[in-house]
């Protein structure tokens, strides 16, 4: 099992690194860096993909995305994955309604089998997801 926090990302390392003035384009990304390096290949073995985010202004969060969008390279080799998608934030099921229909299109697209989504709505906090998750749960 591997575990990569797009959130976390420290400034010695980013996930996203764009390079000015590469040849040919106008922006480009190096092959050399931590997303290409350790979470793909991770991606690759795997078997099984758990994408988990946190509810921002009404969509996923923007780290996270740049690591989706990464996955662009590889879309043939990742096919035929099974995959989880977990979320949590503040507000209510219809609030999650963007991300539902991206994430779903985004299964879609990758040819992955979707195993279980969760959309926990009003957990914003340990207490509240515990709340959700109990209620929800059983």
């Amino acid at each position: 099992m591997y575990r990569y926090d797009a959130g976390l990302q420290g400034e010695g390392e980013p996930h996203f690194l764009q390079l000015e003035n590469a040849p040919g384009m106008e922006v480009g990304i190096p092959n050399h860096d931590l997303i290409e390096r350790k979470v793909i290949p991770k991606l690759l073995e795997a078997d099984v993909i758990v994408l988990v985010s946190s509810l921002y202004y009404f969509e996923i969060n923007a780290q996270f995305k740049a690591v989706i969008d990464r996955f662009y390279d590889y879309n043939h080799e990742l096919k035929d994955k099974k995959m989880v998608f977990m979320m949590a934030g503040y507000g209510t099921q219809e609030d999650m309604d963007a991300v539902k229909l991206h994430i779903r299109k985004l299964n879609q697209y990758m040819r992955w089998q979707m195993l279980g989504e969760i959309y926990a709505d009003d957990s914003w906090n340990e207490e509240k997801l515990a709340n959700f998750a109990k209620k929800h749960m059983n």
